[in-house]
């Protein structure tokens, strides 16, 4: 507990240190280590809690799909699309990274043009409707992909424990994969009032 308590701060004072370090004329290169420190910093509230705003968890993403494309230039294409419906709906923290990381590292990072990563959501009569895709080379000309790395497997058995659900997994045309899950329709704020007035009427 105590490792648990010191590291981050240790983390966050050497990330603020680097970041005087940086002379004014590189001012983006200041962003991209205040984007690193806040990643840290998702990863550390992401233990300590079970459901977070969706507009929090695609912040998250954004910033680690920002400092990917950072690294890849022109050959990362981005497109986040969050509508204002679903910015307050509850998902897991920490589910859509690893998602994003495997669209990356399997979908993009081999291919010598680059290509396109999406993260997207949409509000459903069945539920919040969450999709991770890029336009890789796919499941079928990917081997990698099908033997389910420590990531992947760590999302679907969250998925499958925490909400029962089943993490989809297929190819889209003409080249590509999709990863794909549907959880309840879950509003935050609607969440957290309820369990103040339970607490309050537990207290009384």
């Amino acid at each position: 507990a105590l490792k648990a308590q010191l590291n981050p701060h240790f983390l966050y004072n050497t990330f603020n240190t680097i970041s005087a370090s940086v002379p004014p004329e590189q001012e983006h290169t200041r962003e991209l280590i205040a984007d690193l420190s806040d990643l840290f910093r998702y990863q550390l509230m992401a233990s300590k809690t079970d459901l977070v705003p969706l507009h929090e968890e695609f912040g998250f993403v954004a910033n680690y799909l920002t400092l990917e494309k950072e690294r890849f230039e022109d050959r990362l294409e981005l497109d986040l699309d969050m509508p204002d419906n679903t910015r307050n709906l509850a998902v897991p923290p920490m589910i859509l990274q690893p998602l994003a990381e495997n669209a990356i590292r399997h979908g993009i990072a081999h291919q010598i043009d680059g290509g396109k990563v999406w993260v997207r959501a949409r509000k459903e009569p069945n539920g919040l409707h969450l999709e991770v895709g890029d336009t890789g080379p796919g499941f079928k000309q990917d081997a990698a992909k099908n033997s389910n790395g420590i990531g992947l497997a760590n999302t679907s058995k969250r998925l499958q424990l925490e909400f029962g659900v089943e993490l989809q997994q297929e190819d889209v045309e003409p080249t590509g994969c999709l990863f794909s899950f549907v959880l309840p329709v879950i509003d935050v704020e609607v969440r957290n009032q309820r369990a103040e007035i339970r607490s309050k009427k537990f207290e009384a």
